[in-house]
């Protein structure tokens, strides 16, 4: 074994590390808390923020991107980690509305810097090493690796701000981001093709989106169709606290429950790899009609069995993020793999942007089960649709072919 494979092989652990070190930061049940209580906001501004942290991703999404594919998936990778710290420190010192919009500026830039390029790096290193047939499996693993933090990190926080306070967890977090900084600077970058005219920035930036949303259909009807996904998996992840609250759960169990329900996201990531790509338009339609009824029995049902129906929402993003990086990677050219992986983030973040405020309107002035139910309808109609364009078009190239 070479000095280079080496270090191409420690690629994989360090970017395990530094995936959970970057959702070990995410400690959303005291982050609620910590917006409710400490800020005095309401559940319409707790979207509002949300909502904004998705248009800054919205629009830096693909420069960043392109960012890395130009300059190098390391160098991505190294200044998200800076960011991350730098958001997480000014979290500790934030007192008022205005402030968390601040810091979610922050870590909206963190995230696109290392959106896309971690995969693409992890992606290319396989390519490296010609171990793609094992990327599904590794992809599965840093899932599982992100939700198994966020859920210690629900644990843990919760502890440190039951016996302290509800600022606590965020001191230590910022000590924990800035581990990430000198893992980030190890890595190794694997052997990438670059632009043609490397000058021509925007035009190699259309370059790419053309590639995603135009010239590969199959591409474009699933980057749709994971946009109303994502969207349905993360709004509902600010309405799993109020919804806990209507069915009367004891404000003591939140972390633990949320803790599980990261735990569960974990085992389904790490199994993903076991489902086959050719099964995969199948599966999309499964995981769709899931969501759906999830919702509808939310929307109608307050109790505890709801309480673990919403764990349906945890094991669809396990299984399905996986399959669709690994989807995405094989069908994309390297030299714009992240690019790539960033526009269908921003489609993405340009759902949820455009939708979530209607669904957190209709909730302030009418109620959650409302919100819940209009978002069924929102995932049926879209969903289907999306879906249909997609497995038609995939059937067309299997016959072509």
């Amino acid at each position: 074994m070479t000095h280079l494979t080496k270090k191409l092989e420690s690629n994989i652990w360090k970017l395990y590390a530094l995936t959970f070190i970057r959702w070990f930061l995410l400690i959303i049940p005291v982050l609620v808390l910590f917006y409710r209580n400490e800020i005095g906001m309401t559940q319409g501004q707790v979207i509002i923020v949300q909502v904004y942290f998705t248009t800054i991703v919205l629009l830096t999404e693909i420069p960043s991107g392109y960012f890395a594919d130009k300059y190098g998936y390391k160098t991505s990778i190294v200044i998200s980690h800076i960011l991350y710290f730098l958001a997480i420190l000014l979290y500790c010192y934030a007192h008022e509305f205005w402030h968390i919009l601040g810091v979610e500026t922050l870590l909206g830039l963190g995230l696109v810097f290392k959106s896309g390029a971690d995969s693409a790096l992890m992606y290319d290193t396989h390519v490296d090493l010609q171990k793609t047939d094992q990327y599904h499996k590794v992809e599965g693993r840093n899932q599982a690796f992100f939700s198994t933090a966020e859920g210690l990190a629900s644990i843990i926080g919760g502890l440190i701000a039951t016996y302290l306070t509800l600022r606590s967890p965020l001191y230590f977090q910022a000590a924990v981001a800035f581990i990430g900084i000198p893992i980030a600077l190890t890595l190794t970058e694997p052997k990438r093709h670059v632009f043609e005219d490397p000058t021509a920035n925007w035009q190699n930036i259309k370059t790419a989106a053309k590639f995603a949303l135009q010239e590969n259909p199959i591409l474009r009807w699933l980057i749709l169709h994971r946009g109303i996904f994502d969207f349905a998996g993360f709004f509902m992840v600010w309405f799993i606290q109020p919804y806990w609250e209507l069915a009367n759960i004891p404000l003591a169990y939140f972390g633990i429950l949320w803790a599980l329900l990261q735990f569960n996201i974990a085992f389904w990531a790490v199994m993903s790899h076991k489902f086959k790509e050719k099964s995969y338009s199948r599966l999309l339609i499964i995981f769709t009609i899931l969501q759906i009824t999830a919702y509808i029995f939310l929307a109608f049902n307050v109790s505890i069995i709801g309480v673990f129906v919403i764990f349906i929402f945890g094991a669809l993003r396990g299984l399905n993020k996986p399959m669709y990086v690994n989807f995405i990677n094989h069908r994309t050219p390297s030299h714009m793999r992240a690019t790539v992986l960033s526009v269908e983030s921003m489609i993405s973040s340009l759902t949820f942007s455009i939708i979530a405020p209607f669904m957190g309107y209709i909730s302030d002035i009418y109620s959650m089960q409302t919100a819940f139910l209009v978002s069924a309808t929102t995932i049926t109609i879209l969903g289907f649709i999306f879906w249909m364009l997609f497995a038609s078009t995939v059937k067309r190239s299997n016959a072509s072919n």
